[in-house]
């Protein structure tokens, strides 16, 4: 059976964001110069490979289009896609490491996770900078293979300055001079006007680095939020979707150093456009039939306002008498121009099944007393 699998990987746009990723290993080891291996060893290489790709024929094949997210957002992609549930452990520290948007057809969950591991490199010198990955510690892989999510920076090659702060909260213009204070050097830090008023709490750490404390500021602030999806309809039926908000500062500098360049940013949940004001209509409503039994149109038109303000309507429709016409104009939404309708509906003469009974047999009485 032929198989075709078609990856395409945004991966070249791909950029670890420093401010999410923490020094440790390599999700996995990295390529080292090796000799050429003997005749043994090739055998032994072709064997493994063989394996590989017979246990991978037996694992669930699948399309996917994911727009880019974090580790968990792409496991819900990937399940959704499958159908199956995905083991996964993404440790708090990468839980808002970003992957790139994965466009692919016709591939299981170890071809994905090794070719996005592989794309997701960056070397400096040959020496690697950044990694991220899903690695498992198992044997050949299956449906219920248990995978780890883990990010990699390489923070020795460029050793940043540690200090000790007490920050008693402020903006975040503030607290840049009070890191510049404590480490006596300078901060390139970009505060939009938009959010310079954001108030950041108090912090006190000791030998700590920036990229350390923009990051533990950025995990403290995460929250996840629900909000009202544009375009939903109004009332009880209306459309919800959660998004991580929080603020801090990042860069896209990788590696971090003491000049990389931090920009401050507050992720906020989407606020819908208010909805369209509803379209105003005309209507003529005839008092005539009313009029000529008794009523009077100040009678009529205080039942109609009377519903309004029980219903605590706060910007009822207007509406005027035109005396020659005998006629009630009324101007506003349609929906709450139906109150007029229900109190003419109220106020016609009784046409109930019993009215209409009893006409009919006075008439059936009338009809036999002329035949007598």
């Amino acid at each position: 059976m032929k198989k075709i699998f078609c990856l395409t990987l945004i991966l070249s746009a791909l950029s670890l964001h420093p401010a999410i990723a923490q020094p440790g290993q390599p999700p996995q080891a990295l390529p080292t110069p090796q000799r050429t291996p003997n005749f043994q060893e090739r055998i032994n290489q072709l064997m493994t490979q063989a394996n590989s790709s017979q246990n991978s024929s037996n694992l669930t094949r699948f399309n996917l289009d994911f727009p880019g997210g974090t580790a968990r957002d792409l496991a819900d992609a990937i399940e959704k896609s499958t159908g199956k549930p995905l083991n996964l452990i993404v440790p708090p520290e990468y839980a808002h490491a970003p992957l790139p948007p994965i466009r692919v057809n016709d591939v299981t969950v170890p071809q994905l996770f090794d070719t996005l591991q592989t794309g997701s490199r960056r070397y400096l010198n040959n020496e690697l900078q950044s990694a991220i990955g899903f690695n498992s510690i198992d044997g050949p892989k299956n449906e219920s293979t248990i995978w780890t999510f883990s990010v990699y920076t390489n923070q020795t090659s460029n050793p940043l300055t540690t200090f000790n702060i007490d920050f008693p909260g402020g903006t975040p213009h503030e607290l840049v001079l009070s890191i510049q204070k404590a480490t006596g050097k300078p901060l390139n830090a970009i505060v939009p006007d938009e959010f310079a008023d954001t108030k950041l709490p108090p912090l006190k750490m000791n030998s700590v680095n920036v990229f350390q404390l923009f990051h533990a500021l950025r995990l403290a602030s995460s929250r996840t939020e629900a909000y009202v999806v544009a375009g939903a309809s109004a009332g009880r039926y209306q459309s919800y979707s959660q998004k991580i908000t929080g603020y801090g500062f990042d860069t896209e500098a990788n590696p971090v150093n003491d000049d990389s360049v931090w920009y401050f940013h507050v992720d906020k949940v989407p606020t819908p456009p208010p909805p369209p004001a509803p379209e105003k209509i005309c209507r003529f409503y005839a008092l005539a039939p009313y009029l000529d039994r008794g009523l009077k149109v100040d009678d009529i038109t205080t039942a109609v306002e009377t519903a309004w303000k029980m219903t605590g309507e706060k910007s009822p429709p207007e509406i005027s008498f035109h005396k020659d016409t005998k006629l009630l104009i009324a101007v506003g939404d349609p929906e709450k121009l139906a109150t007029i309708d229900s109190v003419l509906q109220a106020l016609r003469p009784d046409t109930s099944a019993s009215s209409v009974l009893r006409t009919l047999k006075e008439k059936r009485e009338s009809e036999g007393k002329t035949n007598q």
